[in-house]
């Protein structure tokens, strides 16, 4: 019987360095990374790692920005067998720590700007020899000199389904991150499955405009890496710089989370025509407005706006009026079927609810999590068991199936107003005062309420241009929103606090307020 080895993504990637070594697999500030270069550092990364002991399954750390040095270390350290745990910026020193102890690495890589990110003790297991960083520093190897001495020889390694490839830490818009665990064989169908979704193949050239420690990121770098294209590293978000990326290397496709939209839309230099080589734009991590979507639709009528739901740790929807699965306004699309997607609809009493109804989504599929590493109760905690017996992912997020399948939106379970024992949904009352001309960007929250325990309020980020005063927003909107929902006032903000994924921090919007009542 003939022995054939696990499909899997290192395995791809090298054929991609041997068949199209002269074409290019990144473009970054450092200019132009050949498929050769790229699997050459990658094997040097590989090789070097196992050289110092790194066994399959061991865990390494990386603090960087996007950049060409993160992008190699992330398939270098896949290459070796070791898992992907890639940390951001915008974490203190106490909770760069705290994560680099929780994932038990064995290596730690660092941007040289981020190694006052590392207390000494924290790594005092962590030898000089397995801590790089891009810069020469006491108590750390020199990562480019260390790369060079080692051998650029294709690892002859296996790469199992189920051994793990990445930990990836949640967003913690409601507490302590979580380190999501996913095999080869979740991360596998990221190209098999979402690729073909979003029409990434080999002629693709994807800007990386949010950061490689988000899950967002990777589902379309996977997608384009595994088809042998092109990934364009976008250092560091803005609107214009943005626009003239896209129109210098010709971009195809792109993740981008709706403040990014927000704030490309309200540009001033906005500019369609250098959008013009843009085919898909993948937009998650938060609903989309919807006139802010059709507005963008009007605007971009050549690109196919997907909008994908879900959670990081393991289920998604899928939206798109182009790819013939259909789209709904105001619905966030359908269950991935080609993933083995399931979702359901819960009670409080976690009993499934029929279409129409709200409660809390659950959801399972091909792309879940192994669990939270290091935290089996975490992992109990989000675990709903169906009445047949599979595990579903607990999504802490409110909504409801149509007749026809198609889910919609309500917030957070959190985020709920109880306002006279009446349920508000912030989203609907979000939803009215983003369709304002003046509006960037809305957040409403429960305040307390002697009469109604709570009531909400509408706090806004304004247009530069906005004329309209608090009182007049309150009043214009409140005319369109039902008694229960109406505001008790509005206040304008500047910006909002957002965690590392630009995920606006309710919780920290309502502190102040609760902890003055």
């Amino acid at each position: 019987m003939i022995d054939v080895r696990h499909l899997s993504i290192p395995h791809v990637l090298q054929l991609h360095g041997i068949a199209t070594p002269s074409a290019a697999a990144a473009i970054s500030s450092r200019g132009r990374l050949t498929w050769r270069e790229l699997m050459d550092r990658a094997n040097r990364i590989a090789n070097g790692l196992r050289g110092l002991g790194l066994k399959s399954g061991d865990r390494v750390v990386l603090l960087f920005d996007n950049s060409q040095e993160l992008l190699e270390l992330i398939v270098g350290t896949i290459v070796s067998g070791g898992v992907v745990v890639p940390l951001s910026g915008l974490m203190t020193q106490e909770v760069v720590c705290r994560m680099t102890r929780a994932s038990g690495a064995g290596f730690v890589f660092a941007q040289g700007r981020f190694l006052a990110r590392f207390a000494s003790d924290d790594l005092a297991e962590i030898g000089a020899e397995r801590r790089f960083a891009t810069q020469e520093h006491e108590g750390w190897t020199d990562y480019e000199s260390w790369l060079a001495r080692q051998s650029a020889q294709v690892p002859a390694l296996d790469y199992p389904p189920d051994a793990s490839i990445s930990i990836l830490y949640t967003s913690g818009t409601t507490g302590t991150p979580k380190g999501m665990e996913h095999s080869h064989f979740a991360r596998l169908l990221y190209p098999l499955v979402l690729g073909p979704l979003l029409g990434i193949g080999r002629d693709s050239v994807t800007v990386l405009s949010t950061p490689m420690y988000h899950n967002g990121t990777w589902t379309t770098m996977l997608p384009t890496l595994y088809s042998g294209g092109t990934v364009v590293i976008d250092e560091a978000f803005s609107a214009h710089g943005f626009q003239e990326t896209v129109s210098r290397q010709q971009c195809t496709h792109v993740f981008m989370v709706p403040t990014q939209l927000i704030l490309l839309a309200a540009d001033s230099g906005f500019d369609a025509a250098k959008l013009g080589s843009l085919r898909t734009i993948m937009i998650s991590g938060a609903p989309l407005p919807g006139d802010m979507l059709e507005s963008l639709r009007a605007k971009l009528e050549h690109v196919d706006l997907c909008e994908i739901y879900g959670m990081g740790e393991g289920f998604m929807t899928f939206s798109s009026a182009r790819k013939g699965k259909g789209s709904v306004a105001g619905s966030v699309g359908r269950p991935i079927a080609e993933a083995d997607t399931d979702i359901q609809i819960i009670d409080d009493s976690d009993r499934i609810v029929e279409p129409g109804i709200i409660g809390e989504i659950a959801g399972t599929s091909s792309f879940m999590l192994k669990g939270y590493f290091g935290d089996p109760e975490a992992t109990r905690k989000a675990v709903w068991i169906h009445p047949n017996g599979r595990a579903y992912l607990r999504s802490g997020d409110l909504g409801r199936f149509d007749e026809n399948g198609f889910l919609y939106l309500a917030g957070r379970k959190k985020d709920m107003i109880i306002s006279g024992g009446v349920k508000v949904y912030a989203t609907d009352i979000e939803g009215i005062f983003m369709s304002h001309p003046d509006v960037l960007e809305v957040a409403a929250i429960a305040i307390p309420h002697e009469k109604w325990g709570e009531t909400p309020l509408l706090l806004a980020v304004m247009k530069p241009s906005a004329r309209i005063s608090e009182e007049g927003l309150r009043e214009w909107g409140n005319r369109q929103l039902g008694k229960t929902q109406r505001v008790d006032r509005v206040e304008f903000r500047s910006s909002f606090p957002r965690n590392s994924l630009d995920k606006i921090l309710k919780r920290e919007l309502r502190e102040p307020y609760w902890k003055a009542g």
